[in-house]
């Protein structure tokens, strides 16, 4: 189960870190096949991590099928003595660290989807505004359809 955890840990490295070390290394464009090669390189070894974590976890779950309790339990206590220290004091730090990492990761995660919103409610509202101006006439039917002259159709 541990060799699972290390796979979807360093899937979620690749996923977090890679693009943007990714980015910088491809810019400039001077090798593209090699840049396009890095990217494909990159992307595969998430996906076959994500595949060898599922076989992992997959083959874990077949071996415990009927005591399914006992494996949900067994994790539960293994985390317990972890938090508790009874592993030492280093596995408890890094378990305290990927616990604070991931709050502050799902913090950032919300306010970028917040801020994303936001942004995407302003630009709607402007268009409207927009709209509304270019249009002649007030809005009309059930939808509040507007009617904007110009020379050819809209897309």
């Amino acid at each position: 189960m541990s060799l699972a955890v290390c796979f979807l840990a360093y899937a979620l490295a690749v996923m977090v870190i890679g693009p943007s070390l990714l980015v910088r290394a491809t810019r400039s464009g001077i090798a593209p096949r090699l840049g396009m090669a890095a990217w494909i390189a990159a992307m595969g070894s998430v996906l076959g991590s994500w595949a060898a974590a599922a076989g992992l976890l997959g083959g874990e779950l077949m071996k415990t099928w009927g005591h399914l309790d006992g494996a949900v339990g067994g994790c539960v206590t293994e985390l317990a003595a972890v938090a508790g220290g009874d592993r030492g004091g280093i596995v408890q730090a890094g378990m305290a660290a990927a616990a604070s990492l991931t709050a502050i990761g799902i913090a950032v995660v919300g306010a970028r989807v917040a801020l994303a919103l936001r942004r995407s409610r302003a630009d709607t509202r402007r268009h409207a505004e927009a709209a509304l101006l270019a249009a002649r006439g007030t809005p009309r039917g059930p939808g509040g359809a507007l009617v904007v002259d110009a020379p050819h159709r809209s897309v």
